[in-house]
């Protein structure tokens, strides 16, 4: 084949075009650091490119994202320390307040100390950061708390998302910080009455009673025989009910090992100063409840009553004599209020929990009384009958209670069954008779526009410790009362299954935390100046100075728990944060070495094609100079 010298010179110019196109890729190259600048260059590389752009960039919202977190974690926590040191000085001061020696004026002075103490405490769980609110959980643009320290936020914490797929909380709720179950604190309550000596030939007449004081020094009568009527709840809520009998030279210590074994021992009682103290045994529980009722008269039902010796005393009237479980609501302003929790376990029961799970037992054949003052002023009588088709009567009308639901085959409404019956249910009654507004027939439909119509001026609520709350929204409602109890309460042979309200013992130590109202009640004991239990009968719930200091203690451990969990939850960010970076480095560098190149190595590349792109170059320059004439030469 014969080789002509166009051949030749095709092939020259080709070779000169792909030297300059190497040429011009190494320059590229050089100049980015990239291997390839588009994705038909190389498409593997460009793919895998793609695939470790991604994850870097994976990572790096990953960090962004902790880090925007952190600004809320590092400013709670922030704001809980300074809670903590606000908390610990009403703790200082509260020490102080118990000094014997203080007058009513001093401690007066202190509770206002207290209280702007407080309220620095409230505008710390009120801190915002770029107009987002630390403790309000997702509902962040909401403050979290009024004046009154009632939580307005929600219970979901803020998460973020990890590199992993996974969220992390990075932020605490009001609820979870500033209520909830101390479980290192044990339940205690006291009756408020001081016993005292009532016999007049005893030299300590009027004295308090001692551990060795005769019961007839506590009734002060003739009487050879005393009866003692208990009516309490246990630990997990179950009824505790005896009638104890005691001679008239028996001891008070004999009184409180009665006690003692009414409550299978589970419990430690002790007397000092005159009152009874009944501690739980167990801590972080907060069912433990104790009334007592002592009489010269034996009876089977404490309604039939006519003299007795009160342990517990209110100024709260009672719906029926001798019955303390009908204790009238207390009343704030348009608001009633109950002073025994809803629990199941140790978490307070919701509108679907049903009230058999409250009690820990089948209320079938049960009945609920209710004695109320409406808003309209009318005194109104409610019963609740609970059976396999219960009923509700409000005045002299029955009317049916519907499951939610109708049944699923038939269509028909379906009657509630006593184990069956909700809080929410329980509510809607309450929500009708009060409001005045009762069902215009025994339909479900005009039982449920009853409630609608009722429900505009009758809200009825739960307190963060699950006790029964009636706000009146009309406002008009001046005189309105309202008691709930069980029919037989009062029966010494029937289980008091579910409390609502009742002449209780004082509660000198609750695990249950309510932070704000319990601080409330710390500054109300030192500006009343509250020594012992029977200082207000107003107040069942309320507190002395001595067992504020405790409820301080029990405050403060709440506090330090939530700053324990912020740190955990900002170690874990960081620990995650960390992670990230490693990864988008490591990444980062397979990156690199998939599309970066190595400079020196191209470089020398670049000069030996740039050279033979030279010689060539030269050569294709004297091809181009040859003539006939040359060529002869």
């Amino acid at each position: 084949m014969r080789v002509s010298q166009n051949t030749i010179y095709d092939r020259f110019i080709s070779n000169q075009s792909s030297a300059k196109s190497q040429i011009d890729r190494m320059t590229q190259q050089i100049s980015s650091g990239k291997q390839i600048d588009k994705s038909y260059q190389d498409a593997q590389v460009y793919q895998e490119t793609l695939r470790y752009d991604s994850q870097i960039n994976s990572f790096s919202n990953t960090i962004d994202r902790i880090k925007k977190s952190k600004i809320i974690t590092d400013s709670s926590d922030a704001a809980l320390s300074n809670m903590s040191d606000a908390i610990r000085d009403i703790r200082t001061k509260l020490i102080q307040a118990s000094n014997d020696t203080l007058s009513p004026d001093n401690l007066k002075s202190i509770a206002i100390e207290l209280k702007a103490k407080r309220d620095t405490v409230l505008d710390l769980a009120n801190s915002s950061i770029n107009g987002q609110y630390l403790f309000s959980g997702t509902a962040s643009s909401v403050k979290p708390f009024d004046e009154n320290g009632n939580y307005r936020g929600n219970s979901n914490p803020l998460k973020v998302q990890l590199d992993n797929g996974l969220d992390a909380e990075y932020s605490i709720t009001g609820k979870s910080l500033f209520s909830g179950i101390d479980q290192n604190l044990k339940k205690s309550v006291v009756n408020n009455v001081k016993l005292v000596n009532k016999d007049q030939n005893s030299e300590n007449f009027g004295k308090p009673l001692t551990a060795d004081s005769s019961i007839k020094d506590m009734f002060g009568t003739n009487d050879s025989t005393f009866y003692f009527y208990l009516n309490g709840t246990d630990k997990e809520g179950n009824s505790i009910k005896n009638k104890i009998t005691l001679n008239a030279n028996d001891k008070v210590t004999d009184l409180v090992d009665k006690i003692s074994s009414a409550y299978s021992k589970k419990v430690n009682v002790s007397f000092d100063s005159g009152f009874i103290k009944v501690e739980d045994q167990v801590s972080g529980a907060s069912k433990l409840d104790f009334q007592m009722i002592g009489s010269t008269q034996n009876v089977n039902n404490t309604s039939q009553l006519t003299n007795s010796l009160n342990f517990n005393q209110s100024n709260q009237a009672l719906a029926q004599s001798g019955i303390d479980d009908s204790l009238y609501f207390k009343k704030e302003d348009n608001k009633l209020f109950a002073n025994m929790p809803l629990l199941v376990g140790d978490e307070i029961a919701n509108d679907t929990t049903k009230l058999s799970e409250i009690s820990h037992s089948s209320l079938n054949g049960k009945i609920l009384k209710m004695s109320l003052t409406d808003i309209n002023g009318n005194d109104v009588n409610v019963s609740i009958k609970l059976n396999n088709h219960s009923t509700f009567k409000i005045g002299s009308n029955t009317y049916n209670i519907y499951d939610a639901n109708p049944d699923s085959t038939t269509g028909a409404d379906v009657p509630t069954k006593a184990n069956d019956f909700t809080l929410r249910q329980l509510k809607s009654i309450i929500s009708m008779a009060m409001s005045g507004q009762t069902p215009q027939s025994n339909t479900k439909e005009a039982i449920e526009d009853a409630i609608i119509k009722s429900s505009q001026s009758i809200k009825v609520t739960q307190s963060p410790k699950g006790e029964l709350e009636i706000i009146d929204l009309s406002n008009k409602g001046n005189d309105i009362k309202f008691s709930i109890y069980q029919k037989d309460s009062g029966n010494m042979d029937h289980d008091s299954l579910i409390k609502f309200n009742s002449n209780r013992a004082v509660v000198s130590s609750d695990p249950q935390i309510d932070f704000f109202k319990d601080l409330d009640e710390i500054i109300k004991a030192v500006d009343k100046a509250i020594k012992d239990p029977g200082a207000d009968l107003d107040n069942l719930k309320n507190l002395t100075i001595g067992s504020s200091i405790s409820k301080m203690d029990s405050l403060i451990s709440n506090i330090n728990n939530g700053q324990s969990k912020i740190g955990s939850i900002t170690n874990r960010l960081d620990t995650q944060m960390q992670k990230a970076e490693v990864l988008k480095l490591n990444v980062t560098e397979l990156k690199s070495k998939v599309s970066d190149i190595d400079i020196a190595e191209t470089v020398v590349k670049y000069q030996q094609v740039s050279l033979s792109y030279q010689a060539m170059m030269s050569t294709i320059a004297k091809v181009n100079s040859l003539s006939l004439l040359n060529y002869l030469k």
